[in-house]
């Protein structure tokens, strides 16, 4: 618990619950090279050209799922922090560990399997990106969901888009299946720490 919690969670559930379309150019709008940040940093350092060019580039992707996917991670990780029994990280500090030392031997082990949980549920979600990537990417930087909409779409090529639609959904099922091994270890860990 600490103060401000509630706000703190409510301000990161923000991101996830907005169109992955919104997200993208809310990125065009802040990071594009006539975007309010180089607006303001051509301004602050007196220069024509824009001082960052993120956009249409591996950086742009990366960081827009970094800011969409944030809030998944911070809500699973914390829903498995919050579920550990205080008892055990106590014993830990009255036999004389540090706060540190409880965090690092006792705490982290317990939360591991969530962390993972979340990572392997974000790269779920990134996987399957279609707007960010489409929109800030482009062609250059195209997943398979892209491709698939392209092959679809624009070259009509229904045998490899069919094809690719497979591919996509073995890989998504396969990572689901991992998902829930490792919330099904985070559970068995749980109940033997206990």
């Amino acid at each position: 618990d600490f103060p401000g919690k509630s706000l703190f969670k409510a301000i990161t559930t923000v991101p996830f619950v907005l169109p992955a379309i919104i997200v993208s150019l809310g990125f065009i709008l802040l990071f594009g090279n006539n975007g309010v940040l180089n607006r303001w940093l051509m301004a602050l350092f007196h220069v024509d050209d824009p001082p960052l060019r993120i956009l249409y580039s591996l950086k742009a992707i990366v960081l827009a799922h970094a800011f969409y996917n944030f809030p998944l991670v911070v809500r699973l990780v914390s829903a498995v922090w919050g579920s550990i029994d205080p008892k055990i990280e106590d014993a830990a500090r009255s036999l004389g560990a540090r706060e540190f030392r409880v965090f690092w031997h006792v705490t982290l082990p317990m939360i591991f399997p969530g962390i993972i949980a979340s990572l392997a549920l974000t790269f779920i979600f990134c996987f399957m990106s279609f707007a960010v990537v489409l929109v800030l990417g482009g062609v250059k930087y195209a997943t398979i969901e892209v491709n698939i909409y392209t092959l679809m779409t624009v070259m009509l090529d229904y045998k490899m888009g069919s094809a690719l639609a497979i591919i996509q959904s073995l890989f998504s099922l396969s990572f689901m299946y991992f998902y829930a091994k490792v919330l099904d270890l985070g559970t068995r860990t749980e109940k033997v720490a206990v």
